[in-house]
């Protein structure tokens, strides 16, 4: 009486089995890695980022410094050191150089000066609000590229793009909705957190860096790129 149930548990198991192979097999398959990106990131393998002050291309003042203060701790989190930003800043301060002729400093004259391996350069290319009658919508856009004190070589590059939207509402007195609605825009953009989409165009950038060397994954990154390395030098994939 009960081999049967026995026996159907038995397949469903086979079965389940075989689908958890699959599952794992096509995840494998669609995340295929660039090895020979990591390889020739990890062939530099910076340790040390120096983050150079932005480009602010947009007319806020204050984007550059919002900015910079989101990449920190994310940089530290990904296990690099970073150099303290205001006693970059302070550096060419005494130096006599402002934060526009910091940017054409060349790449080795940095590594000569903090003995930095890289240094990370920031663009603010958006920093707005775009108002209509009912709504509004706040933007960051950002491009961050790290490049090689040694070489000037680009390391790593990439761009993120944020918004943040508000809407009106509409009520039985169109003419005060309307106003209500304009108002509730225009004070919902003022007091826009800027700094969360600056943190979250960062956030969004960030995970496209390898990690450094005071990452928990970073032995086993080189390990597998090792391995990579041999398979690849003796024609196996």
């Amino acid at each position: 009486m009960f081999c049967p149930l026995l026996q159907n548990r038995k397949k469903n198991r086979q079965i389940y089995a075989f689908l958890c192979f699959l599952s794992i097999f096509f995840c494998s398959a669609c995340t295929t890695r660039n090895w020979e990106r990591e390889s020739a990131y990890y062939s530099v393998a910076p340790r040390t980022i120096l983050i150079m002050p932005p480009r602010n291309l947009t007319s806020a003042v204050e984007s550059g410094r919002f900015l910079t203060a989101t990449l920190v701790k994310p940089l530290i989190d990904h296990g690099y050191y970073v150099f303290p930003v205001e006693a970059t800043m302070a550096v060419f301060r005494q130096e006599g150089i402002d934060e526009g002729t910091a940017l054409q400093i060349p790449p080795n004259k940095l590594r000569q000066y903090f003995a930095a391996d890289a240094a990370l350069y920031l663009d603010v290319e958006a920093w707005d609000t775009t108002y209509a009658v009912l709504a509004s919508d706040v933007r960051v856009v950002a491009n961050y590229r790290l490049v090689n004190t040694n070489t000037g070589s680009i390391l790593w590059q990439n761009r993120a793009e944020c918004h943040r939207s508000s809407h009106g509402y509409v009520s039985g007195n169109a003419l005060a909705s309307l106003i209500a609605s304009s108002i509730n825009a225009a004070l919902n953009a003022a007091f826009t957190q800027y700094f969360s989409l600056a943190q979250e165009a960062t956030k969004q950038s960030l995970q496209t860096l390898l990690p450094g060397y005071r990452h928990p994954d970073y032995e086993r990154i080189q390990q597998e790129i090792q391995l990579w390395k041999s398979r690849h030098k003796h024609g196996l994939k």
